[in-house]
């Protein structure tokens, strides 16, 4: 009967097990089940679009619900004097996350005054490696990239790429991508040689902003021949729904019917 009564014993211990493994094979499938289905609800859930403001100068504003990019913004009056006639666009957000970038660091793109009314605790302000320093020295939270290095801001993706501007300053243009969309920055560059290849790289873009540039200054003679960007959008941007074309006091917003950047908010 001891041995009847062991075996019992055994075949027990065995069920329980077995129960027990049972059970957690059921619990791990019905957790996988819910994650692919959270998963699945996440993948089929639209993408929050990307909303773009123009501001003041060069300045334009992009935004998607969890994080606001500022790119060269300006409020400083005292930069250009007379030449900014329209009333300067005020600096808002309502995100947590909210960055800066800047293309170069000439006073009419780099605005501390602006930089400072903009950051938080969360907050970077970007450049290239280059213009850390200098903006460092403001007492602002930098953060340098070098060229075609990708950061990630909140949920945006930042790619800094080559600018070439009438004075050789050290400078960039910005990528940026989020909420579905990839929309060009160009900061004060004219044509260089790059456009090709940032075109086959990173295009086609669904919005190029580009300044109204080959200005001519008495102070720099002579003066430069190199025809402005905008006379090479087409290579540049790559079948772009729009392009903006931005200087001190107008702009021009060229767009397809139907494309996303049906209206930027003018200075």
């Amino acid at each position: 009967m001891s041995e009847l009564a062991n075996q019992a014993r055994v075949a027990k211990k065995i069920s329980r097990r077995r129960f027990l493994g049972d059970l957690s094979s059921t619990l791990l499938i019905l957790t996988g089940t819910k994650a692919l289905g959270q998963a699945a609800n996440s993948i089929g859930s639209p993408i929050p679009e990307m909303k773009a403001q123009r501001l003041s100068w060069a300045g334009v504003k992009l935004e998607i619900p969890s994080t606001t990019i500022f790119i060269d913004p300006l409020i400083n009056p005292k930069v250009w004097d007379d030449a900014l006639k329209p009333p300067l666009v005020s600096l808002q957000s309502t995100t947590q996350q909210r960055h800066i970038l800047v293309t170069h660091t000439h006073p009419d793109h780099f605005d501390p005054l602006a930089a400072k009314q903009i950051v938080n605790e969360n907050s970077y302000v970007v450049c290239h490696v280059d213009s850390a320093s200098t903006i460092a020295s403001q007492g602002l939270r930098v953060w340098g990239v070098k060229m075609y290095e990708p950061m990630i801001l909140g949920d945006f993706t930042v790619v800094p790429i080559p600018a070439v501007d009438g004075y050789n300053a050290n400078q960039v243009s910005w990528i940026v991508s989020g909420g579905g969309k990839r929309i060009l920055h160009c900061g004060d560059t004219l044509l260089h040689g790059g456009w090709w290849q940032i075109g086959r790289q990173y295009g086609p873009f669904d919005a190029a902003f580009l300044p109204i540039n080959g200005a001519k200054f008495s102070w720099r003679q002579p003066a430069s021949d190199i025809p402005a960007v905008d006379s090479a959008v087409d290579s540049i941007c790559w079948n772009s729904e729009a392009r903006l074309m931005m200087s001190a006091t107008s702009f021009s917003l060229y767009r397809r019917p139907g494309s996303w950047l049906g209206s930027v908010m003018a200075a």
